[in-house]
């Protein structure tokens, strides 16, 4: 109502202000002066953050302002006031990176103020080093770091503190380290290399429309024309050969040298580890003369790669490379700076085989393959998140503080600190952030602003207004401005904006809106195939601004374009030939023209611009990066790439087009991952039993609990089962509501396979937010290499750990890798029998196995999210050698416990035998909070205090995790 009752007083104003005639000089310079006077009459009073001990003085300061104002009567438009709250915790990473050998004290500049709420230690130390680490605040000492307190031992790699696990922000990149189970610190020893391992590298960027990461294509060029002037000349006919050429690339250690003895990745800064594809298979007699061999080294430290080529000359220029290695399987070197190596790195291999002939251009290449390079000095061990008195702190809210660090020997290194921040939040008065640009629009058109973009500290309580011009009129609904067109009319008008919040007001800069009337007949639509989407799902669509009909009309319509019609008027076999025309033209399309037809974030012509925006469901812009692909002139399509870490929701796609001057907007509302589907297997063989678990979310990525489900299972032979919530065969958890620890999805329901084939599946759910509904399938299969079983969370609780298990029976021998992914936010529990490497926007988790047929075996991992809600994460699939899961595992990341800020009087902490980690409520002087749980592992040490009966002291008795009393 309150709301309601804004608009019409918005409406009445703008009924008000009258109309004005801009045919005039005299109308722009009175409209100049009555914005100049609106500015200039604004007076705003600010103040600095306040903080509860200046309560007394703002309070009395106030009434003698307030006194003021009456005898002296000023005009004031505006006040300012602040609410303060605090907002969710943020984590932060500064960088330190400092040695210390002996005691010594350093400055911590804290690089995101606020309200600090816990403190944690990343760095390494020699073996042996005795050394603790303090942080002081109001003359106190804090212990963050103890090497008495925590086990070290030489054969550790890291360390994590016991009291906590780090917690990071996903946008945060730290150091990745080799976890191999059998990595040891090595023992001193000097080896002098004697193979040249300073190369020289041609780092000329790679054309990738010549090779094609994992994918296999060969290709016969006949030439119908001589060699003139060394230019061969080409023609059209291309065909593909019969046989179907592989390599199966094979990326080793080096086994039995002198380097990387352990065979494990992990060497001295002295020494080098060694490589090898020797042992990689073709299936044809090859002409090894004709190979190459292409080596990529990714610094996971410097964010950079470094490219070599070994092999045949002209297969080494087929990648824009000259050959630093004359024979395509020679081991590959590396040590510590050469190729731009640095701590940890990732060494990626690709087989290329070129064969240029006057038959034709034979071109086959293998997948990618990697492994880690991992380097570090002698007897360093590393830490990670530790904090002993840091990890719960209160009345930490300075600027700087004094680490303290004591070395009684050896050497400690101190390379980050993780810190949590509650930041406080002001609530003032609007601000213009950015001007509103001049528009021109065609007439009988309309285009819209978002005011996010030009207004600060808006909200629904701010009301908009402009200057009243004739003809064209701004509709306001929440933060987003409709320009309307009076019919017919052509021609210039000039506005400003003005936000108006509690008393407060700011005003826009002097803008125009221009009408034209263009001939060209521009229609703009931009379509989604469908309203609902899954997170594992690209969002796809279409944006077309010129119809067949108008090119036609232009004569600018080509018979290939027909492929890229809703409803192609060209007969199947026609459509086929003129895709594989398409095809082939685009297979000798230079690396420029490729790119022009394919850009990122914003497609730009040369009279033309389009960019697509993404706003999520409180009108704020995203960071999401829409691919933009031009199919034909005047025609494009808009893809989303998916997310393997996401908040689900509603979202909305505007697009803005630019046209000879002309703005043109389109946008359209989607949901993005607010349904989701998990199943036990992605592949199930006839007859077994399926278990199905379901995540409804609302249009801010938030739980729902109370949905009306409806799923529709189709069989190969199409006949359906309905499940649903009313008739209790989809079952609503318990703990749906439990805003913490769950092992059980919201909602979950079996079903019975049959026989072979794909099962369609639609959910549709009823929520407030309306009516979503997505598509799904799976598939049966008669036998499968590998039957794998999933298990693991639909949602967690993100302060805590959780575990993926695996069962997988084995149909076939198979020995090699397993590979899980999951995002590269994850914190992933060491364990002695994976290895953890960072790949893009993703860890892999990989277990060296050897399976045999008609075996079973069991693996798992261990994992801890981002402590961010409302989140959504993407999971796998997991591969065994060429079998991998039909489909990904999907995770919604709960809310995390209120933040513990300076209000709190006490905390109740308890538990019982047996319990894994103690649970605790928060006491704020009046009221016990909900049970939360501490986020540790580890033994439980309770301090138990009394009071003595016969004298005027207390006795405090320390009980440890085996029951021991022990006196301090």
């Amino acid at each position: 109502m309150r709301k309601q009752e804004k608009r019409l007083r918005s409406k009445n104003e703008l009924q008000s202000n009258g109309s004005v005639d801009f045919s005039t000089d005299k109308h722009l310079h009175d409209l100049r002066e009555s914005l100049v006077s609106a500015r200039e009459n604004i007076k705003i009073t600010q103040t600095n953050k306040l903080s509860f001990r200046l309560l007394l003085p703002l309070l009395i300061s106030t009434v003698l302002i307030l006194l003021l104002l009456v005898i002296l009567k000023p005009y004031i438009i505006g006040l300012v006031s602040y609410e303060v709250s605090y907002e969710k915790e943020l984590y932060f990473n500064d960088t330190i990176n400092l040695d210390f050998t002996s005691s010594s004290e350093y400055e911590w500049k804290v690089n995101n103020l606020g309200n600090i709420q816990s403190i944690k230690l990343f760095g390494q130390l020699q073996n042996n080093t005795k050394a603790r680490v303090y942080i002081e605040n109001e003359g106190i000492k804090y212990l963050i770091f103890d090497t008495d307190m925590i086990n070290l031992t030489p054969s550790l790699q890291k360390i994590t503190a016991l009291a906590t696990k780090e917690d990071k922000d996903k946008d945060d990149k730290n150091k990745t380290e080799n976890k191999d189970k059998d990595e040891k610190i090595p023992i001193s020893e000097t080896i002098n290399i004697t193979i040249p391992i300073n190369e020289t590298i041609n780092a000329t960027p790679i054309i990738n429309e010549t090779i094609q990461n994992e994918t296999f294509y060969n290709q016969t060029i006949n030439l119908t024309q001589p060699i003139i002037n060394g230019t061969i000349n080409i023609s059209q006919n291309i065909s593909q050969p019969v046989n179907n050429k592989s390599i199966t690339i094979k990326l080793e250690y080096n086994k039995d040298t002198p380097y990387d003895e352990d065979n494990d990745g992990s060497e001295l800064l002295t020494n080098a580890i060694d490589f090898t594809v020797e042992n990689s298979h073709f299936n044809w007699n090859v002409d090894k003369s004709k190979l190459c061999t292409r080596w990529e080294i990714y610094s996971i430290d410097a964010y950079k790669s470094t490219t070599a080529c070994y092999g045949n000359n002209e297969c080494c220029a087929l990648i824009n490379l000259q050959p630093s290695r004359s024979d395509w399987n020679e081991p590959f070197y590396l040590a510590y700076n050469s190729f731009g190596a640095t701590y940890n790195n990732i060494v990626s291999a690709q087989i290329v085989y070129a064969n240029y002939s006057l038959e034709g251009i034979d071109i086959v290449s293998s997948s990618w393959s990697n492994l880690s390079a991992v380097f570090k000095e002698e007897g360093l061990l590393s830490f990670e998140g530790v904090c002993i008195e840091t990890c719960v702190l209160f009345n930490f809210n300075k600027s700087s503080y004094n680490l303290i660090v004591e070395v009684d020997n050896g050497k400690i290194i101190l390379n980050n600190i993780n810190y949590a921040v509650s930041q406080l939040k002001e609530s003032i008065a609007p601000q213009l952030i950015k001007n509103i640009s001049n528009y021109v629009i065609n007439k009988g058109r309309n285009i819209t602003i978002n005011l996010g973009e030009h207004f600060k500290n808006v909200d629904d309580n701010t009301i908009f207004t402009y200057f009243k011009i004739d003809n064209i009129t701004i509709v306001f609904e929440n933060n987003i401005a409709v320009i309307l067109l009076d019919k017919d009319f052509v021609g210039i008008g000039f506005t400003f904006i003005t936000a108006n919040k509690s008393d407060s007001l700011v005003t826009s800069n002097l803008f125009s809106i221009t009408v034209t009337n263009i001939t060209t007949n521009v229609t703009p639509n931009l379509i989604l195939r469908k309203r609902d989407f899954m997170l594992d799902e690209d969002i796809d669509g279409d944006f077309e601004y010129l119809t067949k009909q108008e090119l036609i009309k232009e004569t600018k319509w080509k018979d290939e374009y027909e492929i890229y019609e809703e409803k192609p008027e060209k007969r199947e076999t026609e459509s086929n030939l003129l895709k594989e025309k398409i095809e082939q033209e685009q297979k000798f399309s230079t690396q420029a023209e490729t790119s022009a037809k394919k850009q990122k974030k914003k497609f730009v012509k040369a009279n033309d611009t389009i960019e697509p925006l993404i706003y999520d469901d409180k009108g704020d812009l995203t960071p999401i990066e829409p691919e933009i692909e031009e199919l034909r002139e005047g025609k494009f399509k808009i893809k989303l790439p998916r997310q393997r870490a996401f908040r689900a929701g509603k979202y909305t796609l505007k697009l803005e087009l630019v046209k000879d001057g002309v703005t043109y907007t389109q946008q359209q509302d989607f949901t993005w991952g607010v349904l989701a589907i998990n199943i036990n297997k992605s592949i199930y063989l006839p007859n077994d039993d399926s278990f199905i678990g379901i995540a409804v979310l609302d249009d801010s990525g938030k739980v729902v609990c109370n949905a009306d489900l409806t799923l529709t299972i189709k069989n190969p032979l199409n006949e359906t089962t309905t499940l649903t919530t009313s008739n209790n065969e989809i079952k609503i958890s318990s703990e749906c509501d439990v805003l913490g620890i769950t092992e059980l999805p919201d909602y979950y329901a079996t079903y019975s396979v049959g026989g072979v084939g794909t099962y369609l599946m639609n959910l549709t759910a009823v929520t407030q937010n309306g009516v979503r509904s997505v598509q799904d399938n799976f598939t049966v299969q008669s036998n499968v290499a590998f039957d794998v079983a999933r298990k693991g969370p639909t949602r967690v609780y993100p302060i805590v750990p959780y575990r993926i298990n695996f069962t997988v029976n084995a149909n076939d021998d198979y020995s090699g890798p397993i590979i899980e992914y999951v995002p590269s936010s994850f914190v992933i529990t060491p364990q002695s029998d994976i290895i953890v490497n960072d790949v893009g926007d993703a860890k892999q988790i990989i277990w060296i196995t050897d399976l045999a047929k008609g075996s079973t075996y069991n693996i798992g991992y261990e994992f801890d999210a981002p402590d961010i809600s409302p989140e959504f994460y993407v999971l796998g699939p997991l591969e065994i050698g060429v079998f991998k899961e039909a489909r990904q595992w999907q995770i919604a990341n709960d809310q995390p416990p209120p933040v513990i800020n300076t209000s709190i009087e006490g905390l109740l902490v308890y538990g019982e035998e047996g319990d894994a980690r103690p649970r605790y409520r928060i006491w704020n002087g009046t009221t016990l909070s909900v049970e939360l749980t501490m986020p540790i592992t580890g033994p439980i040490n309770w301090t138990v205090v009394k009071a003595s009966n016969k004298k005027n002291e207390v006795i405090a008795v320390m009980v440890n995790s085996s029951g021991a009393l022990l006196m301090t």
